[in-house]
């Protein structure tokens, strides 16, 4: 954790320094296209709750293809409306954010590419609760570590081929992805075998 935290700060660091105001622009951007991840509507809780009581009562394989079914296209449908939403309101966010009007264009893809790593981040996610559920913590934090590890040192990588605040969307999604299929790895074989029915 102590080297994920200077990762961190490493990262935070050049990120400053290469982009300079236009970093700073980007947290406040960002921090308001986040609520989007509100839209999940308590799904999150709710997964960690049934993922617990199915394996307390070492639920048959047909209830977990039932809970995995249901919770992929509830989050399917969430993560094309908030990508719909963030995409329409990039232009109004930019605006807020920065009045300057040079620099718009590139606010509005950014928060743009933002919108679309927060709404994949929701199914993807969803390995994340059913491991929380699973009371599997010590996995839990391997996949804080991960994310977290991967997402400092991508974007320090990518930022000294491309110095542009695009390269943030980018290594957070990338790095979102890495740790969901961490995550997957992690979830008690009974689950694994519904979503991945190999022998």
């Amino acid at each position: 954790r102590g080297s994920a935290f200077f990762i961190t700060l490493w990262s935070l660091r050049v990120c400053v320094k290469m982009l300079g105001e236009s970093y700073g622009l980007w947290i406040g951007g960002y921090a308001l296209m986040s609520f989007l991840g509100f839209m999940e509507l308590g799904l999150g809780p709710y997964l960690i709750r049934m993922t617990t009581q199915l394996r307390v009562k070492n639920a048959k394989p047909e209830e977990w293809a039932e809970l995995f079914s249901a919770m992929l296209f509830s989050y399917l449908v969430i993560a094309v409306m908030i990508f719909v939403l963030g995409y329409f309101a990039a232009p109004w966010c930019a605006q807020f954010i920065s009045p300057d009007l040079s620099k718009r264009g590139e606010l509005i893809l950014a928060f743009r590419l933002a919108a679309f790593q927060i709404a994949v981040m929701q199914p993807v996610g969803m390995f994340i609760g059913m491991v929380d559920g699973s009371q599997k913590l010590a996995s839990l934090g391997h996949i804080a570590f991960v994310e977290t590890v991967v997402a400092g040192v991508l974007t320090v990588m990518l930022l000294s081929v491309y110095p542009s605040i695009f390269v943030i969307p980018a290594a957070l999604l990338i790095s979102g992805m890495v740790s969901g299929i961490f995550a997957f790895w992690s979830t008690p074989k009974e689950i694994r075998s519904v979503i991945l029915p190999l022998k």
